[in-house]
């Protein structure tokens, strides 16, 4: 089976919608056409998914992947890659972006007490 490449890019788009606000998600989803663009989002998902490795029984490599993500996604830094620039780029509010994966990890922890 064949995965177009819009298909693909439907699919990478998507799994960010959890971490930020419908009309970032839908008003921007379209303006992600570029290389670098795409580029940027999946340096981005790689992180957000890094990141929810924290807590999950794990081995420690997973646990500082998890840690670095985290440190990289609160850090204000300005640089080139840095979490602020790719989501200034991406036109994503970082604030709710770091408010909607601190809720994930408090909504998974809670499931992983239950």
């Amino acid at each position: 089976m064949t995965v177009s490449i819009a298909t693909q890019f439907d699919e990478e788009v998507a799994s960010i919608g959890e971490f930020v606000t419908r009309d970032q998600f839908f008003g921007r989803a379209q303006r992600i056409n570029t290389p670098e663009s795409r580029l940027l989002l999946q340096v981005l998902m790689l992180a957000l998914d890094d990141a929810q490795l924290a807590g999950t029984p794990a081995s420690s490599r997973s646990e500082e992947m998890a840690r670095q993500a985290n440190d990289w996604i609160a850090s204000d830094d300005t640089g080139l890659m840095s979490c602020r620039m790719i989501c200034e780029t991406l036109e994503i509010d970082i604030g709710t972006l770091r408010r909607r994966l601190l809720c994930a990890r408090r909504v998974r922890s809670r499931h992983a007490v239950i």
